[in-house]
């Protein structure tokens, strides 16, 4: 028999959502309040919901975990986080669950009492990451969906924090926290809770200007739901502590269904082991009928990516299984009671006596006083009955002791009232144990850092970021140039040669490192001593995985934050400035005036490219194509003809999707100016190679000379620059 204790984490997008999942067996539900929650759209619970959610968890024994895994902006970091909060942790909420760095720094401020979770969102993708949200006061991380059971296995041997990794349910095609394709597309953010799913819709994809994927398998980017019960030992023993359902935005009788089945594995195989461990064919039959997209896969846990994970083909509507699902419906009516102990004294001449007790918690109520009988006595089995109608509370007796006098009268509305008096100090006591009152604000030096705009802004220099070869030559040509990111996917040479080439131009060169760190094994094989290069003047940094692992030459190279590692409002910023970080990149999703009351003095800007709005460790060449380890050209075309560049690394083995227009804010030079950024960047990912010293010029002379410009750029966006996210 396993020890080992493990969670089962359940959807709730309702009340009854949580009562269905309470019921069906889950440990604990993750449910989202009013307010920054990455399901905006669900049926979310309002203050007194949220309250009254958190007592029925607790009455059952069970917890409950407060989704606030989106990132905030200044204001509401500033002026409603504490109030949102504050009520449910001083009425004995569980834990949070956090993606936005700077919301982790005030909620362990504000509340040091409450359990944070590292949101899924934040793409913890190794050790690094886990060990340093850990020394930041995370209990639990929420693992990458894409991760191994290898690589989690690492992270449960090395890193003493709890484990959450995703076990059932829908997958998102791209890593979690990385995808900006709503958001850039039609201004639903993924980040803000309000993901409008294009993924699951229709693509072409388009190589030589010709369509490569069969008509009837243009569902490219939509993954199969995830169903792992046949792999529960090996996710047991792999280290996970919590196993989570996905399913927020779904009906109470999915939670239901999904739980009460992996709630007979876990229990088969922490009481059995490995031992006979074999799932029923009618079960899994049971989780297709609850909920499928084109069938199943079991996510990435023995396999990096795979044609087999994906729907390709659009999802046919299942017939409802009536008979399951109205059997499922009646979780939310069934009322799951307590056991609880009681003791009854009856005594002639003394206040009736009733103590209950609840595990440890135990409660006192006195009644009226007992009299004699002057006609006929009460019989102990009538009192017994009367006693034992718990009605519609938490609780049923198991067992009552009745000591009672011969020949005693007590009205039975005192039996009731003398019941009911000490089940409500009962629960009042149970719930007590949860409750706090110690929380106030906490005035920190975060709030008011990065906002002084004084004197004249004046932009001298640009930087440039590049992911061909090709454009190096270009970009070197200019002066006002001073830093060169080189994309560590473009190394074709020793990196000295780059560094010297920036150099003998008088820039600085500055490797960027990849947008996923699956495993240092990977990068240490690309060469540790080229990292810590003397020559090389910093990195740009794109994972939390990166910066723990180069933390350590903060005294000796730049560490730049790339605009992934988002920094949406000033503690977040704050944050990594006091961790030795040189200077971060704005996020691309703020607008103007949010821009200006973030600050961007120690911020990077970046004013034009193809910016990527998905990355992901599945690969559009592979699925349709087959893997071969070549990058290859390739374009997805929507409904609307926008065609969005796509390009597979096959060094770190992930796929990235460029936005269909480069961002351009050219005409924006006055604004951008009057709001003083550290540095202004040039993507330059797709371009042609010809195109870029016209591009460069184009904002040199604008930003810097300010001259008159031309945008006669054809097909381009501004981004969220005018008119931001929700």
């Amino acid at each position: 028999m396993n020890d080992r204790k493990i969670e089962l984490l359940a959807p709730a997008g309702s009340f009854d959502g949580m009562k269905s999942a309470i019921h069906a067996g889950a440990d604990a539900v993750y449910i989202g309040g009013l307010l920054f929650g990455a399901r905006a759209y669900a049926n979310n619970l309002d203050t007194e919901g949220m309250k009254r959610a958190i007592d029925y968890a607790h009455i059952h024994g069970r917890k409950l975990y407060l989704t606030v895994n989106t990132l905030l902006k200044n204001n509401e970091l500033n002026n409603k986080l504490f109030d949102y909060l504050n009520i449910y942790y001083e009425h004995g909420l569980d834990a949070v669950i956090v993606q936005d760095i700077g919301v982790f720094q005030f909620i362990k401020a504000n509340f040091p009492k409450l359990a944070i979770h590292a949101s899924t969102q934040m793409t913890i993708c190794g050790v690094e990451g886990a060990r340093m949200l850990k020394d930041m006061g995370a209990s639990r991380v929420v693992t990458a969906r894409e991760l191994s059971l290898h690589e989690i296995k690492e992270i449960h041997n090395q890193v003493d924090i709890e484990i959450e990794s995703f076990v059932h349910g829908a997958l998102c095609y791209c890593y979690s926290g990385q995808c900006l394709l709503s958001s850039f597309i039609g201004g639903r953010s993924g980040n803000r809770g309000r993901c409008a799913q294009p993924c699951r819709l229709p693509y072409k994809v388009m190589k030589d200007n010709k369509q490569i994927n069969s008509t009837n398998e243009t569902y490219v980017l939509s993954p199969k739901d995830m169903c792992t019960v046949d792999l529960i030992p090996d996710m047991v023993e792999a280290g996970i502590d919590s196993f989570k359902i996905e399913g927020r935005m779904k009906k109470p009788e999915y939670a239901a269904g999904v739980v009460r089945i992996y709630r007979k594995y876990i229990d088969h195989y922490l009481i059995n082991g490995r031992k006979g461990y074999q799932v029923l064919n009618s079960d899994k039959k049971e989780l297709e009928d609850i909920f499928n997209r084109c069938g199943f896969n079991q996510g990435y846990y023995k396999e990096h990516n795979a044609r087999n994970m994906i729907t390709l083909k659009e999802p046919v509507k299942r017939a409802r299984n009536e008979v399951l699902n109205k059997e499922l419906e009646e979780y939310q009516v069934l009322e799951p009671k307590e056991k609880i102990n009681g003791s009854l004294t009856l005594s002639t001449g003394r206040p009736a006596r009733l103590v209950v007790k609840y595990g440890n918690v135990e409660a006192e109520a006195w009644g009226n006083t007992v009299e004699n009988a002057n006609k006929q006595p009460m019989d102990k089995e009538r009192i017994y009955k009367q006693i034992t109608k718990t009605g519609s509370t938490p609780f049923e007796f198991e067992e009552v002791d009745i000591q009672m006098d011969d020949n005693i009268f007590i009205p039975v509305q005192s039996i009731n009232e003398l019941r009911r008096n000490a089940l409500e100090v009962l629960q009042n006591k149970i719930l007590k144990q949860y409750r706090r009152e110690d929380a106030f604000l906490r005035k920190t030096d975060y709030i008011n850092r990065n906002i002084e705009l004084k004197g004249k802004p004046v932009i001298t220099s640009f930087n440039v970021y590049i992911e061909k070869e090709s454009y190096l030559t270009e970009v070197l040509k200019f002066r006002e140039v001073q830093t060169v990111y080189i994309d560590v996917n473009m190394l074709e040479k020793p990196i000295d040669y780059y560094i010297n080439l920036c150099h003998q131009a008088g820039k600085k060169c500055f490797l960027s490192l990849p947008h996923i760190f699956r495993n240092t094994k990977k990068i240490s094989s690309f060469n540790y001593q080229d990292l810590i290069n003397e020559k090389l003047d910093g990195f740009l940094i794109k994972n939390y995985e990166e910066f723990d692992y180069l933390k350590s030459l903060y005294d000796k190279k730049e560490l730049v934050l790339d605009y992934n590692v988002y920094t949406f409002n000033q503690m977040s910023h704050s944050f990594w400035m006091d961790n030795h970080i040189s200077y971060d990149t704005a996020p691309v999703e703020l607008n103007y005036k949010e821009l200006l009351e973030r600050g961007v003095k120690e911020s990077e800007l970046i004013v034009y490219g193809y910016l990527p709005v998905m990355v992901s460790a599945q690969c559009v060449h592979k699925t349709i194509e087959g893997c071969d380890k070549n990058s290859t050209k390739l374009f997805l075309k929507d409904r609307m003809n926008k065609q969005f560049f796509v390009r597979n690394h096959c060094k770190y083995c992930y796929n990235v999707i460029y936005n269909c227009q480069p961002l351009v804010l050219l005409d924006y030079e006055k604004e951008i100016c009057s709001i003083k950024p550290k540095s202004l960047r040039l993507n330059f990912t797709i371009e042609d190679t010809k195109d870029i010293s016209a591009i460069i010029r184009k904002y040199i002379d604008s930003f810097i000379y300010h001259k008159s410009v031309k945008n006669d750029f054809e097909d381009f966006t501004r981004g969220h620059f005018r008119r931001g996210i929700e």
